[in-house]
């Protein structure tokens, strides 16, 4: 049967060459929109690293007149008062310090580290960057970030918490070396020194890989953070986040019960709490602008992907309707119904090898000449390539199925007599 098929392929080579064509068309289409949904979405599938329910953002100000009676203080002294009468409200968890590095932040400060323990290997210089910025060890706590081997955030922010110059990473920090540099185990460093500028610093835990936002696929940053110790006054003169973490039971009508307490609690000296907001608003506002973009390509790449759908399947629905008498005569030489389906199948499959073969030609040559709609500096590698032909493949092999599958019962119900008789 598959001498038989392949002759009837070649004898037929004139139709079958336009039809191997359009089915290249089709494939690589397919495969450049696979592609690109592919971009749209891993980054939503990847962990974020932190957690933000029960979290809330605090808008620290200071200005205006000492209130009358009032002693003057240094804004580091005020903040201190500020950060003991949080932790004192009824219903906070944690009180987080930090600066560029809480979730949904838009600032962001890059920094190279050098490995001064293993051969003064520099971290930072290829991507993923280091996305530096300094937190107290109740930063871990609010935001439940957990440790590369299993760490819980309360663990990792009594080691954080003990004193001196200790840095924390995230365990994808070691890929940030230039291109050929040996990638070394994150948990192999704990304990190595490491300089920043002129200041050396111990790495003391790795952290799981936490991301910048939602959206912020995990290759192109990676977290590391500088103690900073919260009953210090010098390390609270400036603070450039502030956040809390509240208790599941008390978060019902927590806004409201502290925003009537802000004036008269949290005012101390110049410096006051003047606004409070769930991270859960952060986190939309912060996105709203590029989940409406996202919207309406996947709306776009649907209606494409709708048309690719269409076409082939109308290209094999109207060739295997067109065949009509040659299953007819089949029939009559004694074949069943499942041996022309099997047939008409085997010879959609044999076209698409083919097709698809050149197809992934093609693609290998737009992914080697940087084509596909990816952000700059994100390669597709070969496993990408093959994983989206693969996909591809399927779904062409599905549209051919449904393309002969359906057409050809219909035709196989009518008597063969009937069916010579009306061609």
């Amino acid at each position: 049967m598959k001498r038989k098929l392949l002759k009837q392929i070649k004898s037929q080579w004139h139709s079958n060459l336009w039809l191997v064509i359009e089915l290249v068309i089709i494939s690589v289409v397919l495969w450049y929109i696979i592609d690109l949904l592919a971009v749209m979405t891993q980054s939503m599938l990847e962990p974020n690293g932190f957690n933000i329910e029960h979290c809330y953002s605090l808008t620290l100000r200071r200005s205006g007149e000492l209130k009358p009676g009032e002693t003057e203080m240094t804004s580091g002294q005020e903040n201190l008062e500020i950060l003991k009468r949080l932790r004192r409200y009824p219903g906070v968890e944690g009180v987080a310090v930090s600066n560029a590095v809480e979730p949904y932040c838009g600032n962001f400060m890059g920094v190279n580290m050098m490995d001064v323990d293993n051969d003064s290997l520099m971290y930072g210089s290829d991507s993923p960057s280091l996305r530096y910025g300094k937190a107290n060890a109740d930063f871990l706590r609010v935001f439940r970030i957990e440790g590369a081997r299993g760490e819980t955030p309360e663990q990792l922010a009594k080691l954080f918490g003990k004193g001196g110059r200790n840095i924390l990473a995230a365990e994808n920090f070691t890929q940030s070396v230039d291109s050929g540099a040996q990638v070394y185990n994150p948990i192999d460093l704990v304990g190595h020194r490491f300089k920043r500028g002129k200041k050396d610093y111990k790495l003391v835990a790795v952290l799981k890989n936490v991301k910048r936002e939602d959206t912020t696929p995990l290759k192109y940053n990676s977290l590391v953070l500088e103690y900073l110790d919260d009953n210090s006054e010098d390390e609270v003169d400036w603070i450039g986040s502030l956040s809390i973490r509240v208790r599941p039971e008390a978060d019902k009508d927590f806004v409201a019960r502290f925003r009537e307490d802000m004036a008269r609690q949290f005012h101390v000296g110049l410096s006051y709490i003047a606004d409070i907001k769930s991270f859960d608003l952060i986190r939309d506002d912060r996105l709203s602008e590029e989940s409406k973009m996202k919207s309406k390509l996947y709306i776009v790449v649907g209606f494409l992907l709708l048309n690719v759908f269409l076409g082939l399947l109308g290209t094999f629905w109207y060739r295997t309707r067109q065949r009509v008498s040659e299953m007819a005569v089949r029939m009559t030489f004694g074949a069943t119904r499942g041996s022309i389906f099997r047939r008409l199948m085997s010879e959609g499959v044999i076209l698409l090898v083919i097709a698809t073969v050149i197809a992934i030609c093609i693609d290998c040559t737009i992914a080697y000449l940087e084509l596909n709609m990816r952000p700059e500096g994100d390669h597709l590698t070969l496993g990408m390539i093959a994983l989206a032909s693969g996909i591809t493949f399927l779904l062409a092999l599905t549209m051919i199925f449904l393309g002969v599958y359906f057409p050809a019962r219909a035709a196989m119900k009518v008597e063969p007599a009937v069916a010579l008789h009306d061609e």
